[in-house]
């Protein structure tokens, strides 16, 4: 148990037990959050319960009892009779000198006194497990990923003395055979056997080359290994030093540069790794030069058919060595790619706590700045060249490997689930809108307030139009939930891109209809040419800012936010000039109508007839965006305040408060009227107006209710439509029709 607790203590520190696997330290796995939550729990009142038993017992020592385990007896004073004092050449006596009594063994730990250390031991065990899986999960995702790495550098150093051992014993019996079959040779009694035994020669010389190269290639692979194993032992200090780190910014920015030492080492190191993936392995080929198949052979059959034997097995190695050999190369990149995400992870932690002028160096517009901003493109080239490499290469093993064809059938269960889900969305989404509209005329037919009808109406075709786009976005949530992406990295790369078109395609479909609706409701003709013009203008926009958001994401992922992600950052906003420029190329006629509708009397009014159809006017059409927009923004709200009867009526009493204040301001609250023209008074009479100046509300009405009694007296029936747009009292007129006439069900 005091080996577990040193190792504890290492690995609470933030280092890996140099000799323990700290998997085996804890009974449950580090990454499963369920089964930590409930350890730590239970180690929680565990501790408590230890703490309490330690301490009641520590109550009830007696005062006289059995000294602590730690401390030390006095040692007897020896005695000076123990031995006879030697005398010198002249006789003399010397002065006796005190030899020390041996000091007697100590004695062997009580039973309680075992038992109270088992206690502490178990304690201090509990409270370091307790502090280590109380971690973030990232935290102790790396750690357990340091230790699969680790136990991978062990293994692989075995495997690599292993393969050389093997292969210096297997070049010296081939080296053996081959002299065996030269000397054959020369002994032959025939051509064929003469042939036979060279040709077996060619194969045990080829059998030791290849023998000879494995242990090359058994020496490069301890080498790699003991590159990973010294790359793991430098993370893992500057993971000591980053902790440590805290107000020392000299440190912090030493340790900054060594990071970045590494990682450029590592970047390389990557690189090189790569481009060697792409080329064969340098494994020699075996070509036979006689024929075997020639009759001169068939009486020596038995030894043609040994030598067929060898040659199958020679090219056997030789594919084996080729497939060992791009594997080998494939778990180099894998594992360098490893090594490059937590070193950068360092170095943004260390970011904050750099000093301010080697902040400002690093991530400003400087040469150091741009050194980082060349070193993070790098990383994105690599890490993409990297994952796509890796995709094709799982594609490849998944098709060429049986085990896994077959469990790509057992998982047709999943194609069946989203055949299914393409079915459910297709359906439910042409019946939705069908349902919407339904709804549509079900509201403009109620007797509600007109301008309840109108807003109702005017959301439900938005929830129509975004409607699709939602469906997209919920298609792909439950898609990848089908398929696991969060247990693939792959596919949650992809996630990543899917996800952000579908947010793209609701955002364009939100602010199209956002805009068509407040056109309609200022009561503009949508023609299909302004329709379009509106759509296209909404994606221009959009189109820019949905590559800017994703390579944000990707680059989140692969760097974090580091140089390149606050670059991206701080200097988007620019992107919002050319498109501002082309937005207002095409919509020029639009703003210079509405400034001169809106401001006829205003500073730009002028210029901007002058130079109204002129390629400089739009100098001037810029400068009037910004009223324009206020213009549009002011009575759209006030629109939308007005639809509401207690609005309007607190609107009206306002109105009146002010002419009120005027009046009396002017000293004509009472007799302000009498000044009035006479046609003026009698023009705000409160009685009923006169039968020529009567608006007609219901055109046709009486024409259509004397028709439909007719029908009705007579015993005939027919039909009347009314037509109109949307808006212009059509419900409103057919109830008063059906308020003047019984109209027959």
């Amino acid at each position: 148990m005091e080996i577990e607790v040193a190792a504890l203590r290492e690995l609470s520190s933030g280092k890996l037990p140099e000799s323990y696997d700290i998997r085996k330290l804890f009974e449950v796995s580090l990454l499963d959050e369920a089964a930590v939550a409930l350890r730590v729990e239970l180690l929680k009142s565990q501790s408590q319960s230890q703490i309490a038993t330690q301490s009641h017992s520590n109550d009830h020592t007696a005062p006289g009892g059995n000294p602590k385990s730690d401390e030390t007896q006095p040692e007897p004073s020896p005695s000076p009779a123990s031995t006879p004092p030697p005398s010198d050449d002249a006789g003399n006596e010397p002065t006796p000198t005190p030899v020390p009594t041996p000091t007697p063994p100590p004695s062997p730990p009580t039973e309680p006194e075992l038992e109270a250390r088992l206690a502490q031991l178990q304690l201090v065990r509990d409270q370091l497990r307790l502090q280590i899986l109380e971690l973030p999960a990232e935290k102790r995702k790396e750690l357990v990923e340091a230790e699969e790495k680790r136990q991978r550098i062990l293994i692989e150093q075995a495997e690599a003395a292993r393969a050389r051992a093997e292969a210096q014993t297997a070049r010296q019996e081939a080296e053996l055979a081959r002299q065996s079959a030269l000397e054959e040779a020369l002994l032959a009694k025939s051509l064929a056997e003469k042939k036979i035994a060279e040709e077996r020669a060619r194969v045990e010389q080829m059998r030791g080359t290849l023998a000879t190269l494995r242990v090359q290639l058994a020496g490069e692979r301890k080498r790699h290994a003991d590159q990973m194993a010294g790359a793991l032992e430098k993370l893992d200090k500057y993971r000591q030093q980053v902790a440590d780190v805290r107000t020392d910014t000299q440190t912090a920015d030493a340790t900054y540069d060594q990071i970045v030492a590494s990682l450029t080492l590592g970047r390389s190191q990557l690189e090189q790794a790569l481009n060697a993936l792409g080329k064969d392995p340098k494994i020699p080929t075996y070509v036979p030069q006689i024929d075997l198949t020639d009759p001169m052979f068939d009486p020596v059959a038995e030894e043609r058919a040994k030598l067929t034997a060898t040659t199958t097995e020679v090219e056997a190695e030789i594919a084996a060595m080729i497939a060992e050999e791009r594997d080998a190369q494939w778990t180099r990149v894998t594992e360098l790619a490893g090594d490059v995400a937590p070193l950068n992870g360092l170095r943004l932690e260390l970011l904050p706590l750099l000093s301010k002028d080697k902040r400002k160096d690093v991530l400003g517009l400087t040469g150091a700045g741009f050194a980082q901003f060349w070193r993070e493109v790098r990383q994105i080239d690599l890490m993409t060249r990297f994952y796509v490499r890796s995709t094709a290469r799982k594609f490849k093993v998944a098709i060429s490997d049986p085990q896994r064809l077959i469990d790509l059938k057992s998982s047709s269960w999943i194609v069946v689930q989203l055949l299914g889900l393409v079915v459910v969305i297709l359906v439910l989404g042409r019946r939705f809108d069908e349902v919407f509209h339904q709804l549509r005329g079900h509201v403009l037919s109620s007797k509600r307030d007109k301008n309840v009808q109108l807003l109702l109406e005017r959301w439900l075709r938005f929830l129509q139009g975004v409607l699709p786009s939602i469906s997209l976005l919920i298609f792909f949530y439950l898609a990848f939930h089908v398929l696991k992406a969060e247990e693939n990295r792959e596919l949650r790369f992809v996630k990543v891109f899917f996800l952000a078109y579908a947010w793209y395609r609701i955002v364009v479909a939100v602010a199209h209809q956002f805009i068509v609706g407040a056109a309609q409701a200022r009561r503009v003709v949508l023609t299909p040419e302004l329709n379009e013009r509106i759509r296209t203008s909404v994606r221009l926009t959009a189109r820019y800012i949905f590559p800017v958001v994703v390579f944000l994401i990707v680059s989140e992922r692969i760097l974090g936010r580091g140089y390149l992600y606050g670059l991206v950052v701080k200097f988007a906003w620019l992107g919002a000039f050319p498109i501002a420029g082309i937005l207002i190329h095409r919509w020029r006629p639009s703003i210079t109508r509405s400034y001169l509708e809106g401001f006829p009397d205003g500073r730009l009014a002028e210029p901007m007839r002058r130079v109204k159809d002129k390629p400089s006017g739009i100098f001037v059409v810029t400068a009037a965006v910004f009223p324009v927009i206020y213009r549009g923004v002011r009575l759209a709200f006030n629109d939308s305040l007005s639809r509401f009867k207690y609005t309007r009526k607190a609107f009206a009493y306002l109105f009146r408060k002010q002419l009120e204040q005027h009046a009396d301001s002017a000293g004509q609250s009472e007799d302000f009227s009498e000044q009035l023209p006479e046609e003026l008074k009698a023009a705000f009479n409160q009685g009923p107006a006169p039968a020529e100046l009567r608006i007609d509300h219901f055109p046709m009405l009486p024409k259509v209710a004397e028709t439909i009694r007719s029908w009705h007296e007579g015993g005939s029936t027919g039909a009347v439509v009314v037509v109109g747009e949307s808006g212009v009292g059509k419900s409103t007129w057919l109830a008063e029709l059906a308020r003047q006439v019984e109209i027959p069900g």
